[in-house]
């Protein structure tokens, strides 16, 4: 079962219950292998951001709005976030995008993709690696994180490969 980011687009609640359905039906040697974006575990500041897109270590516009999204997390304890709230935060922080895109060399088709979270009831998620390992450790026996890639945010999006469901030992 491969999936990008499927495991961030649902709500942290629905997310445990996809992962034990999953666990579920998968067959005793089968893998759950996902790409998945993970905040860090210390909250990265608006500041820090913003001296990256001024310095030009911003990466792409989709790896922005995921870093702005994560700082957005301010509880500890919820990796909850509404789409319409990343599309606030983002614009609260860079409300000219003209300038942002002056700025980054954007096009400003590129940055106005973020109004299609306008007015969105869609819920992401963005866990710490410790907490998205942790839950699959409840119905996989062997959990694993892989790192790969150079694209901006790999740091923050590794594989994680997931074998022998609990339920079927």
């Amino acid at each position: 079962m491969l999936g990008d980011g499927s495991l961030n687009a649902v709500s942290t609640s629905v997310l445990t219950e996809v992962l034990q359905e999953v666990a579920r039906v998968l067959k005793p040697e089968g893998s759950l292998i996902a790409r998945v974006f993970c905040r860090p575990a210390a909250t990265e500041s608006a500041d820090d951001i913003k001296r990256d897109v001024q310095l030009g270590r911003a990466g792409s516009f989709h790896a922005l709005k995921w870093r702005v999204a994560m700082a957005a997390l301010r509880e500890p304890a919820s990796s909850d976030i509404a789409v319409g709230a990343i599309r606030d935060a983002v614009v609260a922080q860079y409300p000219d995008r003209d300038a942002l895109c002056r700025a980054t060399g954007w096009s400003r088709a590129e940055v106005d993709t973020l109004d299609v979270y306008d007015g969105s009831s869609v819920v992401y998620n963005f866990p710490t690696e410790a907490a998205i390992f942790a839950l699959l450790q409840q119905w996989f026996a062997t959990v694993e994180i892989v790192r790969c890639g150079s694209y901006p945010l790999a740091e923050r999006c590794p594989l994680l490969v997931a074998r022998r469901p609990i339920s079927s030992m």
